[in-house]
């Protein structure tokens, strides 16, 4: 059984987040597990006239089940009033630490296909696009996490835009997005933005042997390719989201000059209507197919 970790911090983004997971879930026969990293409470010196309760670990991990609890309870009552009326039995987790410790050593304990989490809000528009734990683990990850908008809902999955450069390495992402896009019957689009390199014999070759290689490597045949010519990486992203009629938009990590491009502070205004495309980032180093 694949099984989708959703961290929270039990904000609204996190909240919708979960309920993206409940329904993507839903399609692919998974279980959600949700799981929070809460802060390891630590009895610092005090001055001898000052006296202040110390909350212990247990006490603090027991706080945060009864609001798992909660809040599992509210998400499966959601569900059985129409919007997802099979979903599976929210599971639940908590733990003390660093967040990215916290939520990695959770994936490798319950074998997690895919990470599932929530964008910030108001601040994507005036500061940052990802709040830190989000970019903690876009960094740390060893499995896809998928970041859901705070609007946006699950409304199943046509159409999936995978940004490539046509490394090698981008053949194994696509087998593994194949095996993903297989259980929505969606296509992939695999777009390349060509940054005025032009249209010259090698970058055709280039990409031809790009594309051969997707043919005898990927037995899947709703993907497309389209070289996106004489734009920056800025401008074909831009160009992807408000005209590729996209659903979700799939890149890899270890090329950071798209990340970058993705989530600098002087592009966010102009990123903003791309807040409403959930993001799927692979990690740089792919182990294992979802």
């Amino acid at each position: 059984m694949k099984k989708i970790l959703i961290p929270t911090d039990f904000s609204d983004p996190s909240i919708n987040a979960a309920r993206f997971a409940l329904a993507l879930a839903n399609v692919v026969d998974g279980q959600v597990l949700l799981c929070h990293a809460f802060g390891v409470p630590v009895q610092a010196p005090m001055a001898a006239q000052v006296s202040l309760p110390v909350i212990d670990y247990a006490t603090v991990q027991q706080q945060t089940q009864d609001r798992l609890t909660t809040l599992s309870n509210q998400l499966e009552e959601e569900a059985s009033k129409g919007w997802l009326a099979n979903a599976r039995p929210i599971k639940f987790t908590a733990d003390g630490g660093p967040f990215a410790d916290v939520i990695n050593g959770m994936v490798e304990k319950e074998k997690a296909n895919m990470l599932i989490m929530g964008m910030s809000g108001d601040g994507a528009v005036s500061q940052f696009f990802l709040g830190s734990c989000s970019r903690e683990m876009i960094s740390d990850a060893k499995i896809p996490v998928l970041l859901v908008p705070p609007a946006a809902t699950f409304m199943g999955i046509n159409k999936i835009a995978f940004a490539t450069d046509l490394s090698e390495g981008d053949i194994d992402v696509i087998h593994s997005l194949a095996t993903f896009a297989s259980q929505f019957n969606a296509e992939i689009l695999v777009a390349h933005v060509s940054e005025g390199q032009g249209d010259d014999d090698k970058q055709r070759a280039k990409i031809a042997d790009f594309l051969n290689d997707i043919s005898s490597k990927v037995n899947y045949p709703r993907i497309y390719f389209r070289d996106i010519k004489q734009m920056s990486v800025d401008e074909g992203l831009d160009w992807l989201t408000e005209h590729g009629q996209i659903d979700m938009l799939v890149m890899v990590h270890q090329r950071s000059s798209l990340i970058d491009v993705l989530f600098n502070r002087s592009h966010t205004q102009k990123l903003a209507r791309r807040i409403e495309i959930p993001l799927l980032v692979y990690p740089g180093y792919l182990n294992h197919v979802f």
